[in-house]
């Protein structure tokens, strides 16, 4: 079924997740981020869609909406032990994921963080400059305000 107001891919993108066992709603929401964030379909997690369908929709929209930061442009040889260190130092992380190849098991450079209270995820997408390691943060600023 066309919606309104969607574009073609982003439609696309709905009927693929619904014909994966998720609701209308959250096959909208996870397309629009999946958009937004510029992801290639290609290189998305399906894990994420699994997951979700597992997930009653309440508890989808919360992780969708609330509490997820995107990690960009992180180094290739950059992995958990050195990035739960960072951000724990926000708050209590509930779980990251970092993209790798499945194939040649090396990072896509991106990852995503989930933490347990809202707050720190926004804190965290505001974290910019870290000495260290330059992360480029994208989020969905509409889903804070």
């Amino acid at each position: 079924m066309k919606m309104e107001n969607v574009s073609d891919k982003q439609q696309k993108l709905i009927n693929g997740y619904c014909e994966k066992k998720l609701s209308q709603k959250i096959a909208t929401k996870l397309a629009e981020v999946v958009i937004k964030l510029k992801l290639n379909e290609d290189n998305f997690d399906n894990r994420v869609i699994d997951l979700f369908s597992k997930f009653t929709e309440d508890q989808s929209m919360f992780i969708i909406k609330e509490i997820e930061v995107y990690i960009g442009q992180i180094p290739f040889d950059i992995f958990e032990d050195k990035l739960i260190p960072l951000f724990e130092s926000i708050g209590q992380i509930w779980d990251l994921r970092i993209m790798i190849d499945p194939i040649n098991g090396k990072s896509h450079g991106y990852a995503f963080l989930v933490y347990v209270d809202k707050v720190h995820a926004i804190e965290a997408a505001k974290k910019v400059g870290v000495d260290w390691l330059f992360l480029q943060f994208f989020f969905l600023l509409h889903h804070f305000s």
